[in-house]
């Protein structure tokens, strides 16, 4: 069966990396596929240098580097990381299947990584999405006043 889903440095997403650092993002099965697209589809700080992607492997693209870019702020990096196989269809028909989403962040000058990115959605958890790390940072806060 077709399928977008990828692996960020041969792991599952979300994934965290350290800023200079090579990226390596695949596709973890091309049966099925001919043509794989990859994009940033959101990310923070707003004024991050969106790095370059490299596309390579067989079928093209399914393969991918690129260097974690620099922490503009020292507040963290969050990237939103989109996966699209065979231009999103089956058999000519538009299928989910053949769209992925994953994230890849860098910490924050603490060690921490930034909780979302200005249209996350299910990228940090697959049911929660970021609302779980909104929810203990919020907790953390208030255990303090």
């Amino acid at each position: 069966m077709v399928s977008a889903i990828f692996t960020i440095n041969n792991l599952a997403s979300p994934q965290t990396v350290t800023s200079g650092s090579t990226v390596t993002l695949r596709v973890t099965s091309v049966l099925g596929v001919s043509s794989v697209e990859w994009s940033f589809h959101g990310y923070y700080p707003t004024d991050v240098a969106l790095p370059t992607i490299v596309r390579s492997g067989s079928p093209s693209g399914s393969v991918a580097t690129f260097t974690a870019p620099a922490d503009p702020d020292g507040f963290g990096v969050a990237l939103g990381i989109t996966c699209t196989v065979n231009n999103g269809k089956i058999n000519g028909v538009v299928s989910s299947d053949c769209v992925s989403l994953g994230r890849l962040s860098i910490a924050d000058d603490t060690g921490e990584i930034p909780i979302g990115f200005p249209g996350e959605q299910l990228e940090s958890n697959g049911s929660s999405g970021w609302a779980g790390a909104l929810n203990r940072a919020l907790t953390a806060i208030r255990r303090q006043l």
